[in-house]
């Protein structure tokens, strides 16, 4: 009896993620399975828990396969993180941002934390979060505008000044250089995506939700 759910990370996801489920089963066990099927809600509200604690993971971990920050992006992290402090070594209270000082600098896409919790965390404003119960999908993911370029990356490009009469970017050493244009390389890919042992915790939960004793997965890219 084949069953096909289908996991999409990101609408725009470079890879999504389908398990196709083959379930060698005895002529007694159809109708109890059958039944469960009949309400896979809760199935794929618990898949998409999975899916945002993989998200979690990625970000947690900086991949795999993403790649280190630039050196001048470090410093400007560090500028940006380093607020001035009374003479007791505390932060003034105006300079009390959430997730200022949350992550240290080399950490990759998290400074305010706004794209990881907009991944991970089903409440805030800017998570996408869809459960379609007639074609058994799920998909997460993020609706901040800049998402799908961190995702996907972005083809080099030039910038210029749009309120300025200058750019301004701080070096590696902590200096500030002016610029009139700067020819920008381009982000590179970073995408969030499931691992194989989150495809294999999700190929469990249905198992155990369908209370069965043996499935068989196939992954399909």
């Amino acid at each position: 009896m084949p069953v096909a759910i289908n996991i999409e990370p990101l609408p725009n996801l470079v890879n999504p993620v389908t398990l196709v489920l083959d379930f060698q089963i005895n002529d007694d066990d159809l109708e109890k399975i059958e039944t469960r099927l009949s309400d896979i809600e809760p199935l794929l509200n618990r898949i998409a828990r999975i899916m945002r604690r993989a998200a979690a993971a990625r970000f947690r971990d900086g991949g795999p396969g993403w790649r280190p920050l630039a050196e001048s992006t470090v410093a400007d992290k560090l500028a940006a993180d380093a607020p001035p402090r009374m003479a007791n070594g505390r932060v003034f209270p105006r300079f009390r941002q959430t997730g200022a000082l949350a992550a240290p600098a080399t950490t990759i896409l998290i400074r305010s934390g706004a794209l990881r919790d907009s991944w991970v965390r089903k409440r805030d404003r800017n998570h996408y979060e869809n459960i379609d119960v007639d074609t058994g999908t799920v998909e997460i993911g993020s609706e901040l505008p800049y998402a799908a370029a961190h995702q996907m990356g972005t083809p080099p490009r030039l910038i210029t000044p749009v309120n300025a009469l200058a750019l301004r970017f701080m070096t590696a050493g902590g200096q500030y250089i002016f610029r009139k244009f700067v020819n920008h390389p381009g982000l590179p890919p970073r995408p969030v995506q499931l691992l194989p042992h989150d495809e294999v915790r999700i190929r469990e939960e249905i198992q155990q939700y369908l209370n069965i004793n043996r499935i068989d997965v196939e992954v399909a890219e």
